[in-house]
């Protein structure tokens, strides 16, 4: 999102879009410093790859497509990969919505069930016995 920004501005932006119903991760880089070391062999072994849709980390080096969003990773046009990656956006942040919606009325129901079972629990109770 952004270099060198502070650790307050990360929550913020991390709180900000865990809001709109966004997952978010952070990723803090370390500056690296010019130290003259012996030179390291390099071994061939390739870059773990990433999904450009849904940040997936995927295993297989020369998969072909990524398995949670079924984009097909030999794409190259960027216009369309923004496009893909907003509509993976979107549908994420529309199943987080439609979990909350489902938690909150299971609650809503379950505050209800208990007091509908505490007014069962309770004998009737007459006012007028009270002022006797």
């Amino acid at each position: 999102m952004a270099e060198k920004c502070s650790q307050d501005e990360r929550e913020n932006a991390q709180h900000y879009f865990s809001y709109l119903g966004l997952d978010v991760i952070v990723r803090q880089a370390m500056e690296s410093e010019a130290i003259e070391e012996e030179p390291v062999l390099a071994v061939n072994t390739p870059d773990p790859i990433q999904c450009p849709i849904c940040i997936t980390i995927i295993d297989e080096l020369y998969s072909q497509e990524c398995r949670t969003c079924h984009f097909d990773l030999t794409e190259k046009n960027e216009l369309a990969i923004q496009r893909k990656r907003i509509a993976w956006q979107e549908k994420i942040s529309f199943e987080h919505k439609k979990q909350t919606e489902i938690a909150h009325k299971l609650k809503y129901e379950r505050e209800q069930e208990e007091k509908n079972c505490a007014k069962k629990s309770v004998p009737n109770w007459n006012p007028n016995y009270a002022k006797s």
